[in-house]
């Protein structure tokens, strides 16, 4: 019991805590290539942070439309920056924004990993079973 104890603490600590998404820290060049329509930017600011909506990246800036941030993409850039913004949710029209590319600190990616989210279920179910087997077996006299 010792044993399966030491290998799910070390499955906790190698597997579940990088969770079930890959990130990394991007240049302004590689964005390019992660921005699709279905990747969504989050805009971190000193105070709070926002998403944007139809953005782009021009050649010396940042465009986009603020909005309050809902995080329920899978597919996400993250965008950190010193400036500030004011958002109001109560307007009906989006606030358009452009951030100078000098003011964005640094980019982060974030993408939805199926094999690590397949290999986290797997683990505990596996655990799961093992610990109901061994539970069975100690508790049950089956020879006498």
């Amino acid at each position: 019991m010792k044993k399966l104890v030491s290998v799910w603490l070390a499955y906790c600590i190698l597997i579940m805590q990088s969770g079930c998404t890959t990130k990394r820290t991007l240049s302004m060049s590689e964005v390019s290539i992660h921005h699709t329509k279905k990747t969504s930017l989050v805009l971190h600011t000193p105070n709070s942070r926002y998403q944007l909506l139809d953005f782009k990246f021009t050649d010396d800036a940042l465009v986009g439309n603020l909005e309050e941030y809902s995080g329920k993409n899978a597919n996400i850039l993250h965008v950190f920056t010193d400036l500030n913004f004011y958002y109001n949710p109560y307007q009906k029209i989006h606030q358009s924004i452009n951030v100078p590319k000098s003011n964005i600190q640094k980019i982060k990616y974030s993408k939805f990993d199926g094999i690590k989210t397949f290999m986290l279920i797997g683990g505990l179910v596996a655990t799961l079973i093992i610990l109901g087997t061994n539970s069975i077996s100690y508790n049950f006299n089956w020879g006498d």
